[in-house]
């Protein structure tokens, strides 16, 4: 199998092109060492004075930036040099494709079953929720608000229960009451996750 990387090959990672701002997203740049980041950085940056670059190993980001009235960044010159270099690191085991593309494979796994379990969450929360819905939120008339507002007060309910049956001592009772409390929470942040 041939890893070789071509200048066709870098070009497809170009993410966004603008005078003097070029972002790109390399696989091979997931998850370098902090030493290679540094040889990256310095290397691009020999070439023009006002160059600039930012390099994120967690998601493979190379971002140049420069000021095209001092230099004249030859991004094709700089492409070109960089495939060389990066089939040198490659032949020499300094960047592993196959170890590289199992990890985001098992990444990709983990990330894709979290947002299954929390979709099956939110999806049964809301259904309890709505079963509930016309004897805690009986003066509601809006169905969204409805559900806002029985959850609420559901939380309240749950925490004030769980902190009261602490006060007597009744510790089974505090653990199920403060189990229903985390549970409706999670199900309110799983509805908020995108303003949170």
């Amino acid at each position: 199998m041939d890893n070789s990387i071509d200048l066709k090959t870098i070009l497809k990672t170009v993410r966004s092109s603008l005078p003097g701002r070029l972002r790109l997203r390399l696989p091979q740049l997931v998850s370098i060492d902090s030493d290679s980041a540094l040889l990256i950085t310095q290397w691009i940056e020999s070439h023009g004075e006002s160059i600039a670059v930012s390099l994120n190993p967690r998601v493979g980001s190379l971002l140049i930036t420069w000021d095209p009235n001092r230099d004249n960044l030859d991004t094709k010159e700089l492409f070109s040099e960089a495939a060389e270099y990066l089939n040198y690191a490659t032949s020499l085991g300094i960047i592993n494709e196959e170890k590289k593309s199992k990890e985001n494979a098992s990444t990709y796994q983990i990330e894709n079953c979290a947002k299954s379990l929390a979709k099956q969450a939110e999806f049964l929360g809301n259904g309890i929720l709505d079963r509930l819905c016309p004897y805690i939120a009986y003066d509601i008339k809006q169905k969204a608000r409805k559900r806002r507002v029985t959850q609420n007060r559901l939380m309240l309910a749950s925490l004030l229960f769980s902190v009261g049956v602490l006060a007597t001592s009744q510790t089974k009772s505090h653990v199920l009451f403060g189990a229903a409390f985390l549970a409706l929470l999670t199900v309110h942040l799983l509805q908020h996750r995108k303003v949170l």
